[in-house]
């Protein structure tokens, strides 16, 4: 069904020039959409405006449904899909604006189940409004059934007047079985909770489930009403995976940034993501596990946030049974917590462990308490908190760095305020890789917990030992890498030429001749650029 014809048909189709509109008739949808085994259709270049629904689609089979350059616009609810067996819906430049319903689902609703799959890329889900969570997307997935969303938008999604509900407002998920759900690529922002602390995203998972975001931005909701960006209940043996998004600039949040709530044997990995500038009058990020879950909070960068409690709020039930909380390589400057405690609480009950290393902990403020890194355990749960670095953390204006509490807690080759300069690269830029002269290369103490890869997955351990803190220092430096940074430079050639005539055992005598000259300065200009 092709739209975008000229009225006179006279040339090639061009839906963004002629739209092509199909308005539902009264009570009715504005298409309908069935198809079954061997079916195949494509949809290309229309409109569906004013029905229950805009497209109310169901196939079964190996049917296939292929939606490009469609808007689905001020209807009840936008598009409606069923899809069984193995059959597939592809939609490309999709859009659904201003749908409005009481119901889930607003803009899009999908039920998925046995091998079949929807796919949705280049697409703007954006002001649809509902009553019971997920304006933007309702999504239910079953079997091992997927859902995938590729470069797509939602914003502006949200409550109607009135609604007062506790469930994620733009993109609300359940999915079981060994059903998966993915979001890339894209962009979720502006959208309105219902009450404050309502997140954006978020749901239920059962069975060995997937649901994975990555390289997805978060951008702020109406000042003072946002509250999570992801709210996420695990269970069963599901997985969680949070994948080098960035969580930034969201102002006077009423909840956290991040909730996770992993039980049973759900495991939940928060890796490589960015959060800076956000405010919120609770924590930034938190978690509870309960069951024999683990949680890998692994490689975050966390800066120049502003907080109630503490930053990272971490912990672990008494009601868990073998759970593991492991924070590492994270990297938590310039925090400011305007209550008590700031920094990062990890507290583990019951017979779990915690295992908190490699952390890089600066300059971070709060009122009282501790500001880097609190460890909180009970008598019977091994804890952990080992070479991390955690300098310049202040409570009340006074040192506060590492806190262990517990019997089996215990504190090994951390580096903390007092212990020297860790020999950062560009601190106050949040640069905290080492420079060469570090004291922190291969320093780590082996009487701690090893780890294989650094905030950057670099390996570890690249010399003899690991190294203290988030980074393994990769570079290779040279003689005429004066100020050590890992190149020949700019730097350098100031040091050279400051040095310049006669001296003793000057680094930059490259030639051994007692003088820094124009045979030295040869020699470091050859070897301009990166130390290889």
């Amino acid at each position: 069904i092709q739209g975008g014809y000229p009225a006179d048909f006279d040339g090639d189709p061009d839906p963004w020039l002629h739209i092509t509109i199909v308005v539902a008739p009264d009570g009715g949808n504005a298409a309908n959409v069935n198809l079954g085994t061997g079916d195949a259709v494509m949809i290309d270049g229309l409109s569906f405006v004013g029905g229950i629904v805009g497209i109310d689609a169901s196939l079964v089979g190996d049917s296939l449904l292929t939606l490009t350059i469609i808007t689905c616009q001020d209807n009840s609810q936008g598009l409606d899909v069923d899809v069984h067996d193995t059959a597939a819906v592809s939609a490309t430049m999709l859009f659904l604006v201003g749908n409005t319903q009481e119901g889930a689902g607003a803009g899009l609703r999908v039920e998925v189940d046995d091998d079949a799959a929807v796919l949705i890329a280049a697409s703007e889900i954006s002001n649809n409004s509902t009553m019971s969570g997920g304006a933007g997307a309702a999504i239910t997935i079953s079997g091992s059934a997927a859902v995938q969303f590729t470069d797509t938008l939602f914003v502006s999604n949200g409550y109607l007047a009135g609604g007062d509900v506790n469930v994620p407002g733009t993109l609300l998920y359940d999915v079981s079985g060994a059903g998966a759900l993915f979001l890339q690529a894209s962009r979720v922002e502006q959208n309105i909770p219902a009450t404050p602390g309502d997140a954006a995203i978020g749901g239920t998972q059962t069975g060995e489930s997937l649901v994975q975001i990555v390289n997805t931005e978060f951008r702020a909701g109406p000042d003072g009403l946002g509250g999570e960006a992801i709210n996420a209940q695990l269970a069963g043996i599901s997985a969680l995976r949070l994948i080098e998004n960035s969580f930034e600039d969201a102002s006077n949040l009423a909840g956290p940034v991040i909730h996770i709530t992993p039980d049973e044997q759900g495991v939940a990995f928060v890796l490589r993501n960015t959060f800076a500038g956000n405010s919120s009058s609770t924590h930034l990020i938190t978690t509870e596990q309960f069951g024999s879950s683990f949680v890998n909070f692994d490689g975050n960068i966390v800066r120049s946030n502003v907080t109630a409690g503490e930053t990272l709020a971490l912990s672990v039930s008494a009601q868990a049974a073998g759970a593991l909380l492991r924070v590492i390589n994270n990297q938590v400057s310039a925090n400011e917590s305007t209550a008590a405690g700031g920094g990062g609480r990890f507290t583990v009950d019951g017979p779990n462990l915690a295992q908190v290393g490699y952390n890089t902990f600066v300059g971070n403020t709060a009122v009282s308490g501790t500001a880097g890194i609190h460890l909180v355990a009970s008598f019977i749960s091994p804890a952990q908190a080992s070479n991390n670095i955690a300098i310049d953390n202040t409570a009340g204006g006074a040192p506060a760095d590492v806190t262990i509490e517990g019997f089996l807690a215990n504190s090994i080759g951390n580096f903390v305020t007092g212990d020297g300069d860790p020999g950062f690269q560009d601190p106050d830029q949040g640069n905290f890789h080492l420079r060469s002269d570090s004291v922190l290369i291969n320093a780590a103490d082996p009487n701690g917990f090893e780890i294989d890869h650094d905030f950057e997955e670099d390996n570890r351990p690249i010399g003899d030992a690991a190294d203290v803190g988030s980074d393994e220092a990769t570079l290779m430096f040279c003689a005429t890498d004066l100020d050590s940074d890992g190149v020949t430079g700019a730097s350098d050639l100031a040091m050279l030429l400051g040095s310049w005539g006669p001296c003793e055992a000057c680094p930059a005598d490259f030639d051994n001749d007692g003088t820094v000259g124009a045979a030295d300065l040869a020699v470091l200009l050859g070897a301009w650029g990166d130390c290889v």
